[in-house]
């Protein structure tokens, strides 16, 4: 199975997905649509579908009611309880200038349009561990959390390990920019590959060559407190109880 696979489940929910991101998106993706919400009557020339579609009015209901929700649910600033030595989570939780509170909006605002969400745990890797946690704070050396829509969560797998049902395989769709030349880059997709081999999680970078597909061009074994970790430090956040 290649690794831009689909899950089973990914298939059947897509459609679903773009029509709700759609609504939510508002007039100007409703039109781009174009006959999937808005079909042409009998005998439309397409001269005359273009001006009939330019006359139509969306009313987003749909992205009003997300925005509503999400300031009801933040009507009152949200508290914390960690340490002083967690606090740079609160200021930039994504190590992108990304605080706590506004990553907390963003997700609450996937998983009312899409009903789910992921959060990958990172750390940068590095070859050599930094000899003090001082040493790794002027390295900027520190953990941080990426978040995944469900459209990028391609496919996955779970197993019952120490009696604990969890993932074993995670595949994720990125984008990354790949110079074309001095001012000029061109977008791409790679895919980032989690997962447990024997017990160990693994994180692997595929990307597309020139005639052999997909190919991994990186492989590491995160290491937390001189360890490798044995669980995947992925997270789906679901408006249902089960896992994806």
């Amino acid at each position: 199975m290649p690794i831009d696979s689909f899950h089973p489940s990914y298939a059947s929910a897509s459609t679903a997905w773009k029509r709700v991101r759609n609504a939510a998106s508002g007039q100007e993706a409703i039109h781009a649509a174009g006959k999937t919400y808005l079909p042409a009557l009998p005998e439309q020339t397409p001269e005359e579908y273009e001006a009939y579609k330019s006359r139509a009015v969306y009313f987003n209901a749909t992205g009003r009611t997300n925005e509503a929700l999400i300031g009801l649910v933040n009507r009152r600033s949200p508290t914390h309880d960690f340490s002083h030595a967690a606090q740079y989570l609160i200021d930039d939780v994504s190590n992108a200038n990304v605080t706590a509170a506004a990553l907390s909006k963003t997700l609450l605002s996937e998983v009312l349009i899409t009903g789910r969400a992921g959060l990958l745990v990172e750390f940068p890797h590095v070859s050599e561990t930094p000899s003090s946690a001082a040493a790794a704070a002027a390295q900027g050396l520190r953990p941080y959390i990426s978040m995944y829509t469900t459209e990028s969560i391609r496919n996955w797998r779970e197993a019952r390990i120490n009696n604990v049902q969890q993932p074993v395989l995670v595949v994720l769709e990125e984008s990354y920019e790949e110079s074309v030349d001095e001012w000029t880059s061109e977008t791409k997709t790679q895919f980032r590959e989690l997962t447990l081999i024997e017990g160990v999680y693994h994180q692997r970078l595929w990307r597309q060559a020139a005639s052999a597909g997909y190919v991994i061009v990186d492989d590491i074994v995160p290491i937390s407190s001189g360890a490798p970790l044995t669980k995947i430090p992925f997270v789906t956040l679901s408006v249902r109880r089960t896992t994806w």
